[in-house]
């Protein structure tokens, strides 16, 4: 019987992934070790069966260390290898190695709120970065300004220094239009993900070339100078909102719950001839 090896269970990424393994190892007619880790931890030398990483945290998009030791079988990784992580197509094809969505942190929900009912038409709350934020946060004080949109704009310093887990899941519940940059290290983002689950409109720049992210419903921006007007244009089109919204919730049900991730690995095992 296949075992489950979380060595980050306070992180609040892990919860998905450990919910997705439990209903893979059921899937499956083999037996794995299944480690969750953080990808620069160490890991465990000795198991009962053959080991497959869930990798997390590398957002430099490096090529796994466990890619040839031939006691892992499979690699999931947040972040993708890529050869360089701010080009979206330099995404790196190893057989080995399959890219996992970010999903949500523990503690934010979904409340099940309509686009229409919603009390914010765009928020943002989240960390100033003066190497990767500056057009953003222009365009983000610019649009804050305009008196016509509803919003909530919270700017903090470093990392999660924000409001508590509880009042950004509300507040994310009650906005129409999220705007997700490219994070600090990587052009993923969590908030990405926390958007979608809850049928927001994630408004993004380019994300790495992965299938997941290719058939996300997600409106792309060439730049943030035209965040404003973007806006001011989608909400002019409620059928338009109201299906992205639905589709949002669907890609997330499809690829990042627990339920939809498992069979994700599965797929991604099976290629392999893993199950």
């Amino acid at each position: 019987m296949s075992e489950i090896i979380n060595l980050i269970e306070k992180n609040p990424d892990s919860h998905v992934y450990q919910s997705a393994v439990k209903i893979l190892a059921t899937k499956i007619n083999k037996d794995y070790s299944f480690i969750i880790n953080v990808w620069d931890h160490e890991m465990p030398h000795k198991t009962k069966y053959p080991k497959v990483l869930i990798s997390t945290s590398d957002e430099a998009h490096q090529v796994p260390a466990q890619v040839d030791d031939s006691d892992f079988v499979h690699i999931f990784k947040q972040y993708a290898p890529m050869e360089n992580a701010d080009i979206p197509i330099s995404v790196q094809s190893i057989s080995n190695v399959t890219p996992i969505p970010l999903c949500h942190l523990e503690g934010v929900v979904d409340c099940g709120s309509s686009i229409f009912s919603r009390q914010h038409d765009w928020s943002w709350m989240g960390q100033f970065d003066p190497y990767r934020r500056v057009e953003f946060k222009n365009a983000i004080d610019k649009a804050a300004q305009n008196n016509g949109l509803k919003n909530k704009v919270l700017w903090y310093n470093g990392w999660n220094n924000g409001s508590d887990t509880t009042s950004y899941s509300d507040i994310v519940n009650q906005t129409k239009i999220i705007p997700v940059p490219r994070g600090s290290g990587s052009l993923e983002s969590f908030r990405f993900f926390v958007a979608m689950m809850c049928g927001c409109i994630v408004v993004t720049v380019s994300q790495p070339c992965v299938d997941f992210y290719d058939v996300a419903p997600c409106v792309y921006i060439p730049s943030w100078d035209n965040f404003e007007n973007l806006v001011k244009g989608l909400l002019k089109k409620k059928e338009q909102l109201e299906f992205i919204s639905l589709q949002s919730r669907a890609w997330y049900k499809h690829f990042c719950t627990p339920e939809g991730l498992s069979n994700y690995m599965y797929r991604a095992m099976k290629a392999a001839g893993n199950v």
